[in-house]
């Protein structure tokens, strides 16, 4: 089992590979070809950790993060025990991060794990996102709706 939420031990994985510097982003003996501003430094790096990691290219698994095929793995167990208890024509609300809802989604579309990952950068918080489902079918219906945040300035990621 995980010590940290995903999020959190990728910001662990992150301070590994930067020495705590950021601008010094390092993996395999290799200095990460990242060109950022300063404002979404942190978003470029946490983006290129995250596919790291989803595509198994770094082990964390010293530090408490499990591997992305277990994470992935757990969402879908999730998933599958509400879909269980669900009636048909019952309505269900699962309300999580980016991460799971990009494996979500990407459950729906069958994507490959970097792609999984991709989608996570663009997920804003507190978005909404509704998925059709039966007994054989799990499919995205809509992606990434904040109608409920009219102000620009709320509409954010991770």
């Amino acid at each position: 089992m995980c010590r940290f939420h995903s999020t959190d031990g990728l910001l662990l994985v992150i301070s590994e590979l930067t020495m705590g510097s950021p601008e010094r982003l390092v993996h395999k003996g290799q200095a990460l070809p990242i060109s950022m501003k300063p404002s979404n430094q942190y978003l470029a790096i946490f983006d290129y950790v995250s596919s790291l990691w989803a595509k198994g290219e770094i082990d964390a698994t010293e530090i408490g993060i499990a591997p992305f095929e277990d994470f992935k793995s757990r969402i879908h167990q999730a998933l599958n025990q509400i879909l269980a208890e669900t009636q048909k024509g019952q309505h269900i609300c699962i309300v999580t991060s980016g991460g799971p809802s990009a494996v979500l989604t990407g459950k729906a579309l069958d994507l490959n794990n970097g792609k999984i990952m991709e989608l996570n950068s663009i997920i804003q918080k507190a978005a909404k996102s509704e998925f059709l489902f039966s007994t054989n079918r799990f499919s995205l219906h809509r992606f990434n709706m904040v109608p409920h945040l009219r102000a620009r300035h709320l509409q954010t990621y991770v």
